[in-house]
């Protein structure tokens, strides 16, 4: 009789000695069936008997999880969401939301309590499809007709095993898909190579915090690159050009379980030295993991997450390991604010005792399904991932066969492996595989885990990349002609001879001397964190996101050519000879599809743009009648998002010549991506794949416009990932104008004032300066565009006709006014436009004008908090090498008073009611022509923040309009009978005889915005004029008395803001006509 058969026998025995002493307490009449079935021991495990006596008294916690309401349904789900092609691509869950779709159902939760409290257990939780229970081990034995026995495994732990497959009324066992905890075989290990003493590091310097991502003040770097520091790290792998833009995890909570504990202080010492603020948040799962340093796994996490996403929520869900396990990811499974789940603990698939990983498996399914981005690290023990025998956590210790690790296995998660990094010219990085050692000199086999799961099939996005010749369905059992799940997905530094720098209290095992300090670590679970921490600075470049799985994106990707990673090409995870892979071109066994590029991952790791999404524009955007050029139009993702597998339609309206894809020929058509197609009148750009950011043109060649003068739309549509286009919500237009009459002047350029004496209107255009040079009773010209965002361009190119002639810029929202109301003053006093875009992304056209009209290098002061201008919008002018200076305060009246600070506080200050636009709009020219500021009232009420400065401030306060009179009755009036009149009045009073006027409506607020800065900057008004009807009496007054000074007249906006009829009599009472 062989050992193993030896076993078994004593089993049976047991078996039957402990039914006899528990006895089953189901009837007759209710059938029971067996859930699951029994562990298996280690083939090399010592059974040393069954548990019996005393013993049966130890109270155990056993996790019994229950099956989805809906498991086919949840599989078409987890498929759907992943795919970029479904309808329910990325609409993720909550947790509440799951678990009314997928979860149990509430009589499954009701009936298996009442049944297992029937069976004498107490439920101590219930969390999504997960119920804890506790009882001894005589209690469950009972209860679920089974015996308990010990065997010492390899390791030298001693384990706890059942003897029989758990049995349940056929009533209450059809709720349930596995019950964990009845064994204690599965122990996560801490994928850290390293013995007994680690390398330490000496400090060189006391030091002081450094900038985050920066060296520090307290390390140097490595000589020998036996070490290296989170900036190099990050310039390596691409994260410093996330930093640059500010990108450091904002918004994006990283989720690390933990089955150690670790200290504080640790943190706080590795804080100090690098600069960084990160306190982790600790959620206790199960009553926590303990106390003391750990083994510095937790510390490594932490630390790694912390230096590489300095501005990331970083959650630590700590329990204990073994019972704990299934308990704290179900944890972070049911956690809404979770975003990336980064895991280091690893669980060899060959030790998962039976429905272990199915279990598993199945709450990291709800964490996609909820939109979180698993990563686990894939093992540090070649393709012998059941090997470690450092730790007594495996129970399989010293097993040199084929085997991987979980959850980095599981097709959900994406695998981590690891890499040697010798040093840092990007030639030089190879599969990490050799031997690990210590600090006393001792060393073991340790290198990048890889391999085939012998549990989970090959998913379809892996299949085209797949290493196949190595690969088949056996292992798994998947059908015929298909294959098993490979590992790992990606890559990462994780060789511990050039490792990573963490504090950590290392513990003497032998002394128990504490030995605080910083230590080299290497080893897949640091490779993880790093990605988590690059996954969490993408998604803050673009609006923290929800991604779920990033695997089939990432597979389909580098399937269709594009480069994100460094191909490792070099190397092998075979440490045993048993048979290991090797690193290769493409996808391999051993790293993946490689180590990170960053800046790449960050373009193409940004949502896709939703058909129909995104704008156009036209270069030129005006032209003369019957005048020959090219032209271009650009379309642009709204900010952040990405094109993929994406068509572009544009139509060319009537009167324009036909498109051609003939070269030489007019109205040829070239594209800068994408391959062109013609039908009748639309152009077609298909195959396109634009990263976040990037833009493509369509060049309409040799084109002669139109005889007829007049606006002329081109309608666009998209389609992304191969959908049909939909339409844009506006359409590229040009403006063909007139030509000059013979003898106009055909105005200056745009507000550079006519010089000589061109007479004549001239056309203008967007802006032109309108011939005159004389002082005296102008004749106005209308700056407008298509809709307001147009307009304020065309207001900027009348005040800065010049390329660069600006000093700054300000942007302002443009579907609402409360933040832009004080900015006219900073516009005029810094020197620069106010120009308008919508509130989650960049206008292209308001970019391009800014690239136009600013210096790189110069500021964009964006007016209010991320509500009314998203972080993208700041994200994209970073990105393209402006200063960006957000001021805002908690409310409008607090964003007034940042704009006061940002003006050195002056004590002139115009008041004005900040719940409506006009009277704050007047002030605004004559505020900046005083050398003030505009500060807003609550109606008649002076709001703290407003009240406050007054207070620090005396001196020169106005009062524009009935409200601000009433809510500061010591400031001077200047009162109306309407919005009118006091715009007269306040004009009358600081802009006697101005050299030029601006006009626009008092019925909305965009035209007059825009327009104050233009008015304001050449030392005039803004006078406020109805829309349509008749000038009002005081307005015409004021006109009639200006025109006398003035040599320019502009009104702002087009007919639907100022009519015909109301332009003309502006230029009536300025001209005496």
């Amino acid at each position: 009789m062989n050992g193993r058969s030896a076993v078994a026998a004593l089993l049976a025995g047991a078996v039957l000695a402990l039914l006899t002493a528990f006895p089953t307490t189901a009837s007759a009449a209710q059938p029971v069936v067996t859930v699951g079935a029994a562990p298996t021991p280690p083939a090399d495990a010592q059974f040393l008997g069954p548990i019996s006596g005393a013993q049966t008294g130890t109270v155990i916690q056993v996790n019994v999880v229950l099956r989805s309401r809906d498991s086919l349904g949840l599989d078409r789900f987890m498929a759907e969401v992943t795919n970029p092609h479904s309808p329910e691509y990325r609409h993720f869950l909550t947790p509440g939301q799951f678990q009314r779709r997928f979860g149990p159902t509430t009589q499954a939760i009701n009936d298996v309590t009442a049944a297992f409290r029937n069976l004498g257990l107490q439920r101590t939780s219930a969390l999504g499809s997960v119920l804890g229970f506790s009882g001894s081990l005589a209690q469950f034995s009972s209860a679920l007709h089974i015996g308990f026995a010990r065997y010492r495994l390899h390791s030298g732990r001693i384990a706890r095993i059942n003897t029989a497959a758990p049995q349940l009324p056929v009533s209450v066992a059809r709720y349930i898909s596995g019950i964990v905890g009845l064994d204690d075989l599965a122990r996560a290990a801490p994928a850290i190579p390293r013995h007994a003493a680690p390398t330490r590091v000496p400090v060189w310097s006391a030091g002081t915090a450094a900038t985050p991502g920066s060296s520090t003040s307290c390390l140097s770097t490595s000589p020998t690159n036996a070490y290296y520091l989170p900036d190099q790290l990050a310039r390596y792998y691409g994260l410093d050009t996330l930093f640059t833009v500010g990108a450091l995890g904002a918004g994006v909570t990283v989720a690390l379980p933990e089955f150690e504990p670790f200290l504080s202080s640790d943190i706080a010492a590795f804080n100090q030295c690098f600069g960084l603020t990160a306190t982790p948040q600790v959620v206790t799962v199960d009553g926590g993991a303990g106390s003391g340093p750990g083994s510095g796994e937790a510390a490594l996490d932490i630390e790694t997450v912390a230096a590489l996403a300095p501005s990331a929520t970083i959650k630590v869900y700590e329990g204990p390991n073994g019972a704990g396990i299934l308990s704290v990811y179900n944890a972070i499974a049911n956690d809404a604010t979770v975003n990336i789940v980064s895991v280091s603990w690893l669980l060899c698939e060959a030790d998962l005792p039976s429905g272990y990983g199915a279990s598993l498996r199945a709450i990291f399914q709800q964490m996609v399904a909820e939109g979180q981005t698993p990563l686990a690290a894939s093992g540090d023990w070649g393709s012998a991932g059941c090997y470690p025998d450092i730790t007594p956590s495996y129970p399989n210790g010293g097993n040199t066969a084929l085997s991987v690790e979980t959850p980095a296995s599981f097709p959900e998660v994406t695998g981590v492996g690891g890499t040697s990094l010798p040093d840092l010219s990007g030639t030089s990085e190879v599969a990490w595989a050799g031997a690990c050692t210590d600090g006393s000199g001792g060393s073991s086999p340790c290198g990048t885990g890889g391999g085939i799961s012998a549990l989970w099939t090959m998913p379809t996005w892996q299949v085209p990349l797949a290493i196949t010749a190595q690969s088949s369905g056996t292992p798994c059992g998947a059908p015929a002609g298909t294959y098993c799940r490979e590992v790992p997905d990606v890559s990462a530094s994780a060789d511990p001879s050039h490792g990573y720098v963490i504090y950590w209290t290392y513990v003497d095992p032998v002394t128990s001397t504490s030995n605080p300090g910083f230590y080299v670590i290497g080893g897949t679970s640091a490779a993880a964190p790093l990605w988590a921490a690059l996954l969490a600075d993408i998604s803050s470049s673009c609006r923290p996101q929800q991604w779920g799985s990033i695997n089939s994106t990432l597979y389909g990707l580098v399937g269709a050519g594009i480069t994100l990673f460094r191909d490792i090409t070099s190397g092998n995870n075979d440490l045993f000879g048993a048979g290991g892979y090797a690193a290769g071109t493409g996808y391999d066994m051993v790293t993946g599809l490689g180590s990170p590029q960053g800046g790449a991952l960050s373009a193409y790791l940004c949502p896709a743009a939703a058909d129909g999404a995104g704008s156009i524009t036209a270069t030129p955007a005006s032209v003369t009648a019957s005048s020959t050029q090219d032209f271009s139009f650009t379309y642009a993702a709204p900010a952040g998002q990405t094109l993929r597998a994406g068509k572009l339609q544009l139509t060319v309206p009537a009167g324009w010549p036909s498109p051609s894809t003939t070269s030489g020929t007019p109205g040829y058509v070239t594209a800068t991506a994408g391959t062109v197609t013609i039908s009748n009148s639309t152009i077609t750009v298909s195959g396109l794949t634009l990263a976040a950011g990037a833009t493509v043109s369509l060049t309409y060649h040799t084109v002669t416009a139109p005889a007829t003068a007049g606006t002329y739309p081109f309608a666009a549509a998209m389609g992304n990932s191969g959908d049909t286009p939909q339409s844009l919500t506006s359409p590229a237009t040009i403006v063909v104008t007139a030509p000059p009459p013979p003898g106009g002047g055909g105005g200056g350029s745009g507000g550079s004032g006519g010089s000589g004496s061109g007479g004549g209107s001239g056309s203008g255009g967007g802006g032109g300066g309108g011939g005159g040079g004389a002082f005296g009773h102008p004749q106005p010209i209308r700056v407008a565009g298509a809709d307001r965002i147009a307009t304020a361009i065309a207001a900027s190119q009348t005040a800065f006709p010049i390329d660069a002639g600006a000093h700054v810029v300000v942007l302002a929202r443009s579907d609402n006014f409360p933040d832009a109301l004080a900015g006219t003053p900073l516009a005029i006093t810094k020197e620069g436009p106010i120009l308008l875009t919508p509130t989650t992304s960049l206008d292209p056209r308001t970019l391009a004008e800014i690239e136009r009209v600013l210096p790189r290098g110069a500021t964009v002061y964006l007016l209010g908090g991320t509500a009314a201008l998203s972080p993208a919008i700041a994200d994209v002018l970073l990105n393209d090498g402006y200063v960006v200076v957000r001021l805002a305060g908690a409310d409008r009246y607090g964003t007034a008073v940042a704009i006061a600070n940002a003006l050195g506080d002056p004590t002139t200050v115009f008041e004005a009611d900040g719940t409506n636009f006009p009277d704050a709009l007047t002030a605004g020219t004559a505020a900046a022509h005083e050398g003030g500021v505009v500060l807003l009232t609550d109606g008649s009420r002076l709001p703290a923040a407003t009240a406050s400065y007054l207070a620090a401030h005396p001196g020169t306060h106005i009062a524009v309009g009935g409200p601000a009179a009433h809510a500061d009755p010591t400031a001077v009036p200047y009162v109306g009978a309407d919005r009118y009149e006091t715009a007269a009045l306040v004009d009358r009073a600081f802009f006697a005889v101005p050299i030029v006027i601006g006009c626009a409506s008092g019925a909305n607020f965009p035209d007059a915005l825009s327009g104050g800065a233009v008015a304001g900057l050449a030392g005039g008004p803004i006078v406020l004029v109805p829309a349509i009807g008749d000038l009002p009496g005081p307005t015409v007054q004021y006109l009639q008395q200006a025109a006398a000074s003035a040599s320019k007249a502009w009104v702002f906006g087009g007919t639907a803001a100022v009519s015909d009829v109301v332009f003309n009599e502006i230029a009536a009472a300025l001209t005496g006509g």
